[in-house]
């Protein structure tokens, strides 16, 4: 058996396996190599040029499937952080300005109703609100209920309500409608 007069982890390309048969076609022509040499070293490197095809294959599939997998996973979480719910958050304080701690938030539209509550520091939050107009109530015992007409959800919107209960029962209500609001923060902007 003759040995290959290249690495094992090189595949040799198909000109220079013609080049060794007609290297072996002119040495068995001389008597030096006979044909049966010639065959067995083509096959030879014919087998070893598929076992480092599988290697670099195996190569392949351990090395760069998991980079693969991780692009992959990357894309999906990506995707999954894309969220079309709004949320609402914000702070209730008495006409003090002081925080009022467990207030109960409630956002109502003709679809669905939301609840919350205030920590101790008066912040409350709603997560995954979905998309349209709410009234936006705030009530705390010893203290009028506030609500906000006419406030707009949008797609993926935050929005930040602050409310300042007035002293009272719970049975009062006081309502704040959205647009006077923004007419009367308009208004006295102008003014300054």
């Amino acid at each position: 058996m003759v040995s290959l007069p290249f690495g094992v982890e090189t595949i040799p390309s198909r000109s220079e396996i013609e080049r060794l048969h007609g290297i072996f076609q002119t040495r068995a022509e001389k008597g030096k190599t006979n044909w049966i040499d010639c065959v067995d070293l083509i096959e030879t490197m014919q087998s070893k040029a598929r076992q480092i095809r599988r290697r670099s294959m195996r190569r392949a599939l351990y090395c760069e499937m998991p980079i693969c997998l991780l692009v992959m996973l990357l894309v999906v979480l990506n995707s999954a952080a894309q969220e079309y719910r709004g949320a609402i958050s914000g702070l209730v304080i008495d006409p003090k300005g002081s925080v009022v701690a467990n207030a109960t938030i409630k956002a109502t539209s003709p679809e669905q109703t939301y609840n919350g509550k205030t920590d101790n520091r008066g912040n409350f939050y709603i997560p995954y609100v979905q998309p349209g107009t709410y009234t936006i109530s705030a009530e705390a015992p010893g203290f009028k209920t506030v609500a906000h007409d006419g406030v707009v959800i949008d797609v993926a919107a935050k929005i930040n309500q602050t409310f300042s209960l007035p002293v009272g029962e719970v049975n009062e209500t006081v309502s704040v409608d959205e647009n006077t609001h923004y007419l009367l923060f308009l208004i006295c902007g102008m003014s300054r």
